[in-house]
């Protein structure tokens, strides 16, 4: 189940193929052509924001990674101790 309707989301799948170049229905003409006005009208970053956000996303990327390894390590390392360890069940 989505959150949406089916009319809300036929208009995003008009949005999607207008931005995307794709033809629409001739019936959903006026937002294809709305889509583009105001995707044209849409600020453009500049290069050092892009720069800026490229690198705070990069390193938020690699703390991600290195937590992901290091609970992994100790996953594997656990699993090694109880492995060798002797069995107190009996």
């Amino acid at each position: 189940m989505h959150p949406f309707d089916d009319n809300e989301m036929t208009t995003l799948e008009v949005i999607d193929a207008t931005l995307a170049g794709e033809a629409v229905e001739p019936e959903y003409a006026e937002l294809a052509e709305l889509t583009l006005i105001l995707a044209g009208q849409r600020p453009v970053p500049t290069p050092a924001f892009s720069d800026a956000l490229d690198d705070r996303v990069a390193r938020r990327f690699a703390r991600s990674a290195a937590s992901r390894n290091a609970g992994t390590s100790i996953w594997s390392t656990a699993q090694a101790i109880t492995s060798i360890a002797p069995s107190s069940r009996k």
